[in-house]
């Protein structure tokens, strides 16, 4: 995965020394970190766990992205953090259902979940004598990763494999956009600070 091509230092707080493509950075709107309503995905085709995030927070960064980057970015009119993917729960749905998964989350205040943004990250992928590339906003967020492995320990105490399922590869994140499909750990891409490409700054309230 080439994750930039031009070379800047990052201004990122939580990271040191990261390539990025411009040295302004982008403006991240408050409302990212607003309370919204929890979306149940058990009925999607490929069911997973989300704490949901404002769209248009969202929207904004995506916006800035394809004018640095001069280009069109597609994306799902929706914006979350994925908390239990669809092959992770392909693991844990011999012991437990999406209907529990969502019940866990609920009691746990996933939607009042504190988070922090870090990045712009982009990961690319070669396919067909094409780049593809997504671009997602890296975030730190521990108590997700607590949720985790509650989800981990209810799911080993019923009975599950302890192989099956690991809380701590995680790494949380919110997809801006892309440019042909979105791009996962399936296709070498990890989304992860290492993959720091944008610096982005919370505008003053």
């Amino acid at each position: 995965m080439n994750c930039a091509q031009k070379k800047v230092i990052t201004k990122s707080p939580n990271s040191t020394n990261l390539n990025s493509i411009n040295s302004s950075a982008i403006p991240v709107d408050p409302d990212i970190y607003k309370k919204i309503a929890f979306v149940d995905n058990s009925k999607t085709a490929a069911p997973y766990l989300s704490m949901s995030i404002d769209f248009d927070s969202i929207a904004a960064i995506r916006k800035n992205v394809e004018k640095i980057d001069r280009l069109v970015l597609q994306n799902r009119g929706e914006a979350h953090i994925t908390v239990i993917t669809p092959p992770e729960f392909e693991h844990l749905k011999s012991v437990l259902t999406m209907e529990l998964l969502n019940e866990v989350a609920l009691l746990n205040r996933i939607q009042e979940t504190p988070f922090e943004v870090v990045c712009v990250g982009r990961g690319q992928l070669k396919e067909d004598k094409k780049t593809l590339s997504t671009y997602y906003v890296v975030v730190d967020a521990p108590e997700l990763v607590s949720l985790r492995h509650t989800i981990a320990t209810l799911y080993k105490t019923r009975g599950g494999l302890v192989a099956g399922f690991n809380p701590d590869e995680f790494y949380p994140h919110i997809t801006v956009g892309f440019t042909d499909r979105d791009l996962h750990q399936s296709d070498g891409v990890v989304k992860s600070k290492v993959s720091c490409l944008i610096d982005i700054q919370l505008k003053a309230q």
